[in-house]
C-alpha cells in the first residue's frame, strides 16, 4: 500500500492545479475512490477527506427502451396470459407476436395498473415480481436431513414472457412458467395378510355365509374402500379365509362379534384378532399355607374284664 499512499498527494495536486479540466478531475477522483476501496478491503484506515475535492458517484447510462415501442396505459384485472396479450394489442394498436403453450393457458396472472409503459418494461416487471424461492425436502422419508443428507433444496420459480432475440416490435415472445419439480412420492402400501375365521357357531344358529359376507362388503363400501379384501369360504372346515390389508381385515372380527349369539371379546389392535382369554387358575392345595394335617388314628381299647 506504500505506492498508493505516495501517489495520492501527487494525484491530488495535479487535480487541484487544473480545476478547469473536468476530465482530469474526474480521473483523479476515480483513482482516489479505487484506492480507498482497496484500503477498506485490506482493513487499513481510510485517509481523511481533502478540502476542495468531492468524490462523484460513478456515471451510469440508463437503459432506454426502443423508441419503436409504443407507450400505453394498462388496466388489467388479472387472468390468463392470452387476455393480457389481447389488452396490450388493443392499447398499443400494434401487433404483438406471443406464443402461449397449451398447458399454461390457464395461468392466473395478477392485476396490473400501469401508466406510460412499453411492452419490454411490462414483461420484465411481470418476470421480476413473480420470482420467489420455494424450499422442498430432498427425501420425504428423511425431512430433517438425518444420516448426513441435506434436508431441503431451494428452487427459484418465476413466470413471464421471454424472447430469444433482442426486444423489438417484430420479435416473437413466448410465455413460460418455471415450476419446482416435486420428488416422486414414496408410498409403501401395507403388505397383504391372510386371516382365518371359524364360522361354525354362527352357521349353527341359522345364519348363512351370504349373510355374513354381504354385511362385510356393505361395511367396506360405506367406508369408501375400493380395494376390499378377498373372501373365500371353505365349506368342509367352515372357515372364512380373508386376504387383504391388516387394517381392513380388522372389520371382519368386529362384524363377527356383533352377530346374534356371539359374545364380544377384546381385540388386539396390532393384529385385529381376539385376545386369548385367560385360563382359570386352579388352586393347588399342596401349596396352601398351614394345610390342615389329618388326625392320627385312634389306639385300640383294651378288652374289658369279665
Amino acid at each position: 500500500m506504500k505506492p498508493i499512499a505516495l501517489l495520492l498527494p501527487v494525484t491530488l495536486a495535479l487535480a487541484c492545479a487544473a480545476p478547469a479540466q473536468e476530465k482530469a478531475v474526474d480521473a483523479a477522483v476515480e483513482y482516489i475512490n479505487r484506492a480507498v476501496a482497496a484500503q477498506k478491503a485490506l482493513g487499513q484506515p481510510t485517509p481523511p477527506p481533502v478540502p476542495g475535492v468531492t468524490a462523484k458517484p460513478a456515471k451510469t447510462t440508463p437503459t432506454e427502451p426502443d423508441p419503436a415501442f409504443a407507450r400505453f396505459d394498462l388496466n388489467f384485472d388479472g387472468g390468463a396470459p392470452g387476455e393480457l396479450v389481447r389488452q396490450i394489442r388493443d392499447a398499443t394498436r400494434q401487433p404483438l407476436n406471443v406464443i402461449i403453450p397449451t398447458d399454461l393457458e390457464s395461468t392466473d396472472l395478477p392485476a396490473l395498473r400501469l401508466k406510460y409503459v412499453t411492452v419490454p418494461q411490462l414483461f420484465e416487471a411481470i418476470e421480476q415480481s413473480s420470482r420467489k424461492t420455494i424450499y422442498q425436502p430432498n427425501n420425504p422419508n428423511n425431512p430433517f436431513g438425518a444420516y448426513g443428507g441435506q434436508a431441503y433444496t431451494a428452487t427459484v420459480t418465476s413466470y413471464g414472457f421471454k424472447t430469444a432475440a433482442h426486444p423489438s416490435p417484430d420479435c416473437i415472445w413466448h410465455f413460460y412458467y418455471e415450476k419446482p419439480v416435486s420428488p416422486p412420492a414414496t408410498v409403501q402400501p401395507s403388505s397383504a395378510a391372510c386371516r382365518f375365521y371359524q364360522l361354525e357357531s354362527h352357521l349353527n344358529r341359522g345364519l348363512n355365509i351370504d349373510d355374513i359376507t354381504t354385511a362385510l362388503e356393505t361395511a367396506w363400501k360405506m367406508m369408501g374402500e375400493d380395494d376390499i379384501p378377498k373372501l373365500k369360504f371353505h365349506q368342509d372346515t367352515t372357515l372364512l379365509i380373508a386376504v387383504g390389508q391388516p387394517e381392513k381385515l380388522m372389520l371382519i372380527e368386529q362384524v363377527l362379534t356383533q352377530l346374534p349369539g356371539q359374545q364380544p371379546g377384546a381385540l388386539d389392535p396390532a393384529t385385529g384378532l381376539p385376545l386369548a382369554r385367560p385360563r382359570p387358575v386352579r388352586p393347588n392345595f399342596n401349596q396352601l399355607p398351614n394345610p390342615q394335617k389329618p388326625l392320627p388314628p385312634e389306639s385300640p381299647k383294651p378288652p374289658s374284664k369279665p
